[in-house]
């Protein structure tokens, strides 16, 4: 699940999304919030 938050930077937080599930090691991945593109929070599961 991806939370995203409010449509403000909408663009930003889905290249967050992108940048992240192309970098990130996806085990057990439950969480991605990018509310704060900038900052984006992996939460495991």
């Amino acid at each position: 699940m991806a939370k995203l938050g409010g449509r403000d930077q909408l663009t930003a937080k889905l290249d967050a999304v992108v940048t992240v599930l192309e970098r990130a090691d996806l085990a057990r991945l439950s969480v991605l919030d990018v509310r704060v593109p900038g900052t984006p929070v992996l939460t495991r599961g």
